[in-house]
């Protein structure tokens, strides 16, 4: 409930880190599809809050940085991955963002990239 408040907030800054949150929340079941602490379609739209942070050039770096790091957590959802491989103006949004060079936006392009590609280290 204290995420969903701060959700609501008129500022920005603190809305995209509770949608953070919420995103983090949302995948601690990782890639087990039968862990689902969300409800059904919960996950699609965090995903598309996030969306709009991530192609809204009028938004500061920061915000999309933190957009990006909520999608690199729900990229684990089937479902938020198959919708956003589709999507070629947030896929363009992610690129520039990791193309800005800043070491704190690559956690959450490199592992959206990742998730999105199934690119994952074999062990």
């Amino acid at each position: 409930d204290i995420l969903k408040t701060l959700y609501k907030s008129k500022n920005d800054h603190i809305k995209v880190r509770a949608l953070v949150g919420m995103c983090k929340l949302g995948s601690s079941g990782g890639h087990d599809a039968s862990m689902r602490p969300l409800a059904d379609g919960s996950s699609e739209k965090l995903a598309e809050a996030c969306r709009r942070f991530m192609i809204n050039p009028a938004k500061d770096r920061d915000l999309r940085k933190w957009a990006a790091e909520g999608l690199a957590f729900l990229t684990l959802d089937a479902d938020v991955k198959e919708k956003l491989v589709e999507d070629e103006a947030a896929i363009k949004a992610l690129i520039d963002l990791g193309r800005t060079g800043g070491q704190d936006v690559m956690y959450g392009v490199i592992t959206t990239l990742v998730n999105l590609t199934n690119s994952y280290d074999k062990q």
